[in-house]
């Protein structure tokens, strides 16, 4: 049962981390040590299975001299749902323990953060949903007549909805 419980768990974290992420468009982003700027790149699949046991991976670039670049995985709830990828300034020094452990708590530390941002804005959508609602049933609710009532009805589901046009009718079950 906490297998499957964990298992469920995880497949809601990955299914509103990729709707979050989705809803960006631009994902991925670079610090060149001047600026931060978006770059199209996405992760290929065997990294990203490897990553998913939440430990970092360091690889090799081909070349002279070769870098090491050092992939941390973002986690959420034990959920990857992003990379940290770091090269290093020097090509011939490569990664000590204390460098990779430093990198590892900082992506843990963005990883809650990015969740608790996540949460903020999805709780102020929740608000602003409630407080639309919470108006126009407030505005419905006071009209005291049937036609003020259908009148103030069809403007708020307009207001709120956007409808270009909206149909209020009762059912005669006699003509049926």
């Amino acid at each position: 049962t906490f297998a499957e419980l964990n298992n469920a768990y995880k497949q809601q974290t990955r299914t509103v981390w990729q709707s979050a992420i989705s809803e960006r468009g631009q994902v991925s982003y670079e610090y060149d040590g001047m600026q931060i700027q978006s770059v199209p790149r996405d992760l290929p699949e065997d990294l990203r299975r490897q990553l998913d046991n939440g430990k970092p991976i360091i690889l090799t670039a081909e070349g002279s001299p070769a870098r090491q670049t050092l992939l941390v995985p973002l986690m959420i709830r034990n959920q990857t749902i992003g990379v940290i990828g770091l090269e290093q300034e020097n090509p011939n020094q490569a990664w000590t323990e204390e460098q990779i452990a430093v990198a590892e708590a900082a992506a843990n530390r963005a990883g809650l953060t990015l969740e608790n941002a996540r949460l903020l804005e999805e709780s102020q959508r929740r608000a602003v949903k409630e407080r639309a609602i919470f108006e126009s049933t407030t505005r419905i609710g006071s009209a005291l007549n049937m036609e003020n009532i259908l009148q103030a009805t069809a403007e708020e589901l307009e207001r709120v909805l956007g409808a270009s046009e909206v149909v209020l009718q009762f059912i005669n079950d006699r003509n049926s």
